[in-house]
């Protein structure tokens, strides 16, 4: 597709890191379009696939796997887990609305995120 990759992995091998492939697919690191030149339909592609491979592995079987027995995803909150004294959550950790919005409340409850 007319790209030229030349950063290598420690092996040696060719590297499709996202700092390689966000450039082609002309995305800054929010993913967000640049305006900077033609998109790589295929450098996007590939982001976009081992993005949702390590969400699958780093989010949604892990909330799978950590359900309790009503079929809940509990939270797990650290009261004293920030330098600042607030509490930190740790899980399940979310990246966005793309996971979050698979998390539904019961009927006469409401599920919301602050930041």
């Amino acid at each position: 597709m007319g790209e030229k990759l030349t950063e290598k992995t420690d092996s040696g091998a060719l590297s499709v890191a996202k700092a390689v492939l966000l450039p082609m697919a002309d995305l800054d690191q929010d993913w967000q379009r640049l305006g900077m030149r033609e998109p790589n339909a295929l450098a996007d592609a590939v982001l976009r696939a081992k993005r949702a491979g390590k969400w699958s592995a780093s989010y949604a079987e892990a909330m799978l796997n950590n359900r309790d027995a009503f079929d809940r995803i509990p939270p797990k909150i650290n009261p004293l887990g920030a330098q600042t004294g607030r509490a930190s959550h740790s899980d399940p950790a979310t990246p966005g609305w793309e996971v979050r919005r698979c998390m539904v409340a019961e009927p006469g409850h409401v599920y919301f995120s602050v930041d």
